[in-house]
């Protein structure tokens, strides 16, 4: 599974994206830490910015590529940390969103004290 070295038992925190409840058989989403959010954007940058690669990538792969360095980060780091692509799509929409808000609330404060940012996220 992707996140794990191999070889490696024991060393740094393992953490999957769910967790058994023992309620019923379901499953509970964990949240996602800073770290994981700061790494999850470094290797969206990392992927967005291959040379090589550019933007001729299919969606699948680069989110694929996005997951390989999210986990490689984490590995570096001494985290091991379980995350799908699915997680991670979900997870930049909501993030994306936050921070279009974020922009807009901005932009209207920089441009004067007319502007109100009511927007709700």
């Amino acid at each position: 599974m992707r996140g794990f070295v191999d070889g490696q038992k024991n060393k740094g925190k393992c953490r999957s994206t769910t967790k058994n409840t023992n309620r019923g058989g379901g499953f509970q989403l964990l949240k996602w830490t800073g770290i994981q959010n700061n790494f999850f954007s470094k290797a969206w940058v990392h992927v967005s910015e291959d040379r090589i690669k550019s933007n001729n990538q299919q969606l699948d792969i680069f989110w694929d590529s996005v997951l390989d360095a999210f986990h490689d980060f984490c590995q570096q780091d001494g985290e091991q940390v379980e995350r799908s692509v699915s997680s991670l799509k979900n997870h930049w929409l909501n993030m994306n969103r936050v921070c279009k808000v974020y922009g807009t609330c901005l932009k209207n404060v920089m441009q004067g004290p007319k502007m109100v940012c009511n927007k709700e996220i």
